[in-house]
Parts: structure tokens; C-alpha cells; sequence
């Protein structure tokens, strides 16, 4: 990445805010992994033999999850404050894990990285809520305005689906709206749709970056002031954008690895360990019907079977005695059968053989990794929080295998000793790391032209 910054530039040397001696604070909401402080701590070293006196100081991390914020002081213990809940981070005060009572919310930020949640905005998601309903989306993501406009952090970046730039039946898109309350805050703002697997890592992971970077100290005191300010943060968006757009091209490199690069040995004791776990649990298949659902998992599978004249095949499951069998409950069985038996007509594949990762936690129609394009099958499908099925390898994929999907590495991590569900849930939660050092390198250097 950096030395396709250095190809960019019109010398033959690193643009100027990557060298200068400086240490910049970084606050970040909502990330879960923290990866944004991962990515600044190997800017920092990867700068250091360039020259650069560049520096990070990890200012404060925001995570709801109590799970999750035990991860963070066990990777993180150098941050000295963890708060609890994003809303609150507009205020004076807020509740911190760490001490367990109110403190003050830090000001004077360089750099604020947060992702406000997706559930209401998700394509997986049935009930999709707009940001101006006020879902968890929109209530996490006014926590984030609340702090930018109070305390006004240099520069902002955040990450979402990229269904918040999908436009509705009127042509609105919400991303829109995140653009406008950051413009009339005072920033320069725009954004760009990324894909995780344009930037070095083998996944397919479509999100929306916004970037901000402020064009003014202080908030508008007036109606008047307000547009004036909304004016010139138009006026600075065109002067900043066009460069930014170019060197996130600049830094893209398409991932020529496999995701299998990134599995673990299938005797590896982790794998062991996980398999173990999973037989014990005796997990069952839930027959209830999912609220507003109009057929449960049962009826679903066989109107499938039904409608694509599968009869009773059972081309995956119906090995004797296979020790994979013990980890599955009997809906991801038929769902497995289903899936191998679609691919086989349609694609004419074996998944029992050629490697592929399936998103179990949906459902027949719609399960992620089944549809790959003929010049992807080396990436794997969008890291989620739900379960993630190898088809060849007949296991199931662990948390710490999908965090480096995400290009978060063991060897970059304190502490790895978690439940795998945990860590599965926060990769699927997590920035890609490779694109948001794009993002973090893109927005430095454009900062620069608004000084």
C-alpha cells in the first residue's frame, strides 16, 4: 500500500503528513476489534523505515457488548478509557467500563473511526428500518454526530453497509443524510463503495467509507452561520474528493491468495479443540417459525426439493458414520444436501471437493458463497456473524480463521484465548483492515490540502 502512495505522488517520496512529526489521537466507537488502532500501529512501522516520525496515540475505545469489551482490555490495555454505550458520547460525561463510574468524554481528537450498526440497514435484514426512524442504526449514529459536534475530532471516518447507499422508490439514499449532518457540522464529507477483496485480502466484502475532514473549529452558532458553513463544506468537498477517490484506486491491488491461504491445518489442535466443542453441545434445529415467517425451515426445504425434483437425494450427508455429521443439526443437513445438490445442476461442481464457504445462518434461497463469479471462486464470501460451513474441508470454519479473513492476525493480537463464537461474531463485525488503511493513508494525505 505504501509504496503505491509513493507512485502516486508526483516525487519519488511519501506524501509530506506521512513523514512529519507528529502524534495524532485516535478515538474509535463501535469498531468491536479495534482494528483501526491495529491498522494506525502498522502505519506507524511500516512509516518508520521511510523516515516518518509519525505517531498514534490510542485515545479512548466505545463498545457495548460486555464479551467484547473483554477483548478490547485484553488486546488493548494501553487504552486508558473503554466506554460503554455510543449514545452517550455526545455528553460531558459518560459511563466507563474500566472504572466502572461516569467519566469525562476526551476532546481534541485528530482522528475518530466509527461504524454505526447495521442491523436496521442490512440486505439480511427482513425489517429494515431508514436512518430517520430512529432504529439502533440511527440511534448509534446520532451518537456519533452528538460527539463530532461537540467535540469536533480533525478528521472522521466511518463504515456501513452498502445498503445505505441504495437508492429508494424517490431516489433517496441514506448515506445522503449521514453526508449532510456531517457537511452541516462543518466537514468536508464524502464516500465511496469498497470491496474488501480489491485490497489484498481474498473476501468479498462490499461497505460504504464516509470520510470527513473539518473545515471549521467551531460549530455554527446561527441559521445564517450554518449556511455559510454548509456552502463552504460543499466548496471544500470539491476540492478534496476527486484526490481521495484517486488514491483509493491508487492503493487498490486485487487479492491473488485463496481464502484456503488462510485456514488453519484441519490437525491443527484450535481445529481439534472446536470440533470437540461443537459434538458436545448436541445441537438441535429450531422448528418454531420465525416472527412474520410464512413457512418454517421444514416446508421451505421441501417445497425446494419439491420444485427442483431432488427427491430424496442426499449427495453430501449420506456418508455412514462420518464424523463431520456430529457438528451439524438436521436443518444445516438438509440445507447442506440442498446447497451441494444446486451447485452440481447449475454450476457442474462437486463442493465435496472443490472448496467453497456457505453462510448457514440463512436460509434456503439466499445462502452467501453458494453464487461465486467464475474469477472469484478464490474469495471467500462476506464475513459474517453467523456460521460459516468449508465445504470440502466438512468443518466449520473458527473465529480466529474468519478475523484473518478480515486481515486481523493472531500474531497482531495480545490475547487470542476466546471462544470462537466470540471471535467469529466480532469479525463479522469488524473493518477489513486492508481498506481502512486505504482510507486512514487517503484521508491524511487529503487533510493536507484543506490546511
Amino acid at each position: 500500500a505504501l509504496q503505491k502512495t509513493t507512485s502516486e505522488m508526483c516525487d519519488e517520496h511519501l506524501p509530506k503528513p506521512l513523514l512529519q512529526k507528529q502524534v495524532l489521537r485516535i478515538g474509535t466507537m463501535c469498531s468491536g476489534t479495534d482494528a483501526p488502532v491495529l491498522v494506525a500501529r502498522a502505519l506507524e512501522r511500516a512509516l518508520k523505515p521511510e523516515g516518518s516520525q509519525l505517531a498514534f496515540d490510542h485515545v479512548f475505545s466505545v463498545e457495548f457488548d460486555s464479551r467484547k469489551q473483554e477483548f478490547l482490555k485484553a488486546n488493548f490495555p494501553e487504552c486508558p478509557l473503554l466506554f460503554r454505550d455510543c449514545t452517550q458520547m455526545g455528553r460531558k460525561r459518560a459511563l466507563e467500563v474500566l472504572s466502572k463510574k461516569p467519566q469525562d468524554v476526551p476532546g481534541n481528537l485528530d482522528i475518530l473511526v466509527a461504524g454505526f450498526s447495521c442491523k436496521d440497514l442490512s440486505m439480511m435484514n427482513s425489517y429494515r428500518k431508514t436512518l430517520q426512524e430512529m432504529g439502533q442504526s440511527g440511534s448509534t449514529l446520532r451518537g456519533v454526530l452528538d460527539y463530532v459536534e461537540r467535540y469536533r475530532p480533525k478528521l472522521v471516518l466511518l463504515e456501513n453497509v452498502w445498503a445505505i447507499a441504495k437508492s429508494n422508490s424517490i431516489g433517496f439514499r441514506q448515506v445522503e443524510l449521514v453526508l449532510e449532518g456531517l457537511k452541516a457540522r462543518g466537514y468536508a464529507a464524502g464516500y465511496r463503495l469498497m470491496n474488501s477483496c480489491d485490497y489484498f485480502l481474498p473476501q468479498i466484502r462490499h461497505r460504504i467509507w464516509m470520510w470527513a475532514i473539518r473545515i471549521s473549529e467551531t460549530s455554527p452558532a446561527s441559521l445564517e452561520e450554518s449556511k455559510v458553513l454548509r456552502e463552504k463544506a460543499d466548496f471544500a468537498t470539491s476540492q478534496v474528493e476527486s484526490r481521495y477517490n484517486d488514491l483509493l484506486v491508487a492503493l487498490e491491488e486485487p487479492c491473488a491468495l485463496h481464502f484456503e491461504d488462510y485456514m488453519l491445518d484441519d490437525d491443527h489442535p484450535r481445529v481439534k479443540a472446536h470440533f470437540q466443542w461443537m459434538k458436545s453441545k448436541e445441537r438441535k434445529a429450531v422448528l418454531k417459525k420465525r416472527r412474520g415467517a410464512k413457512q418454517d425451515w421444514l416446508e421451505k426445504y421441501d417445497s425446494h426439493r419439491t420444485r427442483n425434483d431432488y427427491q430424496y437425494d442426499r449427495p453430501y450427508t449420506s456418508v455412514r458414520d462420518s464424523d463431520f455429521l456430529q457438528v451439524l443439526n438436521e436443518r444445516e443437513k438438509e440445507l447442506i444436501d440442498l446447497k451441494c445438490l444446486d451447485i452440481m445442476n447449475e454450476q457442474g461442481k462437486d463442493p465435496r471437493v472443490v472448496p467453497m464457504l456457505w453462510e448457514l445462518s440463512q436460509s434456503v434461497e439466499r445462502v452467501p458463497g453458494v453464487r461465486v463469479r467464475r474469477d472469484r471462486q478464490n474469495y471467500a464470501t462476506c464475513i459474517l456473524p453467523g456460521m460459516l460451513w468449508h465445504s470440502s474441508r466438512h468443518r466449520w470454519v473458527l473465529g480466529i480463521e474468519k478475523l484473518a479473513l478480515q486481515g486481523i492476525f493472531a500474531e497482531d493480537l495480545k490475547d487470542i484465548d476466546f471462544p470462537e463464537k466470540l471471535l467469529g461474531d466480532l469479525a463479522g463485525n469488524a473493518f477489513t483492515t486492508s481498506v481502512c488503511a486505504a482510507n486512514l493513508i487517503a484521508i491524511l494525505c487529503c487533510s493536507a490540502v484543506l490546511v
